[in-house]
């Protein structure tokens, strides 16, 4: 028995006592084991939506923190031009060019991850394995990242040269970028964070490693 009813197999029962007009004792069974169920769906449903609502409120949360990096490039990188076009080398309108072109892309990239979230709790994520190189992949999340790993002193090194992979290719970016971008977060200034592999059984194993702060085995 427990202190909500009384069970017996895969049956619930709640109990009531009273005493008979005669001294004795009725007891009466009532089985619940139908509403036992629902109260726990009811339960784990709301388990699952609390979960999902945390979930969410971080996503915002990191989403509207990082996008401000690259809106302020944006930003900035433009008032020069306006301000200071007439008075630009080419070579200095090229490179406040490149970093406005990398800054789009990041804050593109963070917008992606969003969409790719929402899609994820409407059931609509499909996967599309295709074949990729994983080391152009590397090389394509660094010059998305370098902007602000350069902020830093910071710098990314791609050591994997050749590493054919089948793979959905937008999950594959999106995991290598939340990658660089929590260790570049996390690593302080002078820092070195590499991206590595090696192909073990038909399988790839990718390392991000950097020397920041690192985390608990847990």
């Amino acid at each position: 028995s427990r202190n909500d009813g009384i069970y017996y197999g895969e049956h619930a029962y709640d109990v009531i006592t009273r005493q008979s007009a005669d001294g004795g004792l009725i007891i009466t069974y009532t089985d619940i084991t139908e509403r036992k169920a629902a109260e726990q769906q009811v339960h784990e449903q709301k388990q699952e939506l609390d979960k999902l609502n945390r979930q969410k409120t971080r996503l915002f949360s990191i989403i509207s923190h990082d996008l401000r990096s690259p809106f302020t490039a944006l930003i900035g990188y433009s008032d020069i031009l306006v301000a200071r076009g007439a008075d630009l080398t080419p070579d200095e309108i090229v490179e406040y060019c490149t970093a406005l072109k990398q800054s789009s892309e990041r804050a593109l990239g963070l917008v992606e991850n969003l969409l790719a979230w929402a899609n994820t709790q409407m059931d609509r994520t499909t996967t599309e394995p295709v074949r990729l190189d994983f080391a152009e992949v590397a090389d394509q999340t660094i010059n998305l990242l370098n902007l602000n790993a350069r902020e830093k002193q910071i710098v990314l090194e791609n050591r994997v040269s050749d590493m054919p992979l089948m793979a959905d290719a937008n999950m594959t970016r999106a995991i290598l970028r939340n990658l660089l971008s929590n260790a570049i977060k996390f690593t302080p200034a002078g820092g070195r964070i590499v991206i590595d592999g090696m192909m073990m059984e038909g399988w790839a194993e990718i390392s991000v490693s950097d020397n920041g702060i690192g985390m608990t085995t847990e």
